[in-house]
């Protein structure tokens, strides 16, 4: 006897956000069900306030596509491209936390374990790392290359605490569509 596949969407309860908090591990989705996460989340923050209380308000992301067109340590800076024309305008986007340099307190990282990492900055794109035992020279891979096309986000709460050119903080984040991360750099040589 054959198994049966499950269905390929889960219906919602009627209503904006439908009950996600019924949804359990190997459920199947459709995009309007993940949709609807939002949707849930401002009806939250947006519900009976009582005295003196504010509901939070949230607006909708703005997600732009954009060239790189040189790489800092904590950020790019990019032009807007619509797939046929660059913007003259340069915008600074915030590269993801791990892939900057100024994320880390005096440059370490303590893992899970407790161990702790140190880095030293080579680029934008390639440091040093060590364990007190072991070193290892790692790079952003893929590397961030001129016209390389990224996305970036807009109205990220909270912010992105990653400082531009001016020192005032980067209002895009790289969304790492390309899933950049530091991997080992096979040319061990400084």
């Amino acid at each position: 006897m054959a198994e049966k596949e499950p269905s390929a969407v889960i219906a919602a309860p009627k209503g904006r956000g439908g009950n996600f908090t019924s949804w359990k591990a190997g459920d199947l989705f459709s995009a309007r069900h993940l949709n609807e996460i939002p949707l849930w989340l401002q009806d939250q923050a947006g519900g009976v306030s009582g005295p003196g209380q504010r509901g939070l308000v949230l607006a909708a992301p703005l997600v732009r596509q954009f060239k790189v067109k040189s790489v800092k340590d904590d950020y790019l800076i990019c032009v807007a491209w619509d797939g046929a024309v660059k913007s003259p305008a340069e915008i600074e986007l915030a590269k993801p936390p791990l892939l900057r340099r100024t994320i880390y307190t005096a440059t370490s990282r303590v893992l899970a374990d407790g161990s702790t990492l140190t880095f030293t900055y080579l680029t934008a794109q390639r440091r040093k790392a060590s364990d007190g035992t072991d070193d290892e020279f790692q790079v952003v891979v893929p590397e961030y290359v001129v016209d390389d096309i990224v996305y970036g986000i807009q109205t990220i709460h909270g912010g992105m605490d990653a400082k531009g050119t001016d020192g005032n903080q980067v209002r895009w984040l790289d969304l790492n569509i390309d899933g950049r991360a530091w991997a080992r750099d096979d040319d061990q040589d400084a």
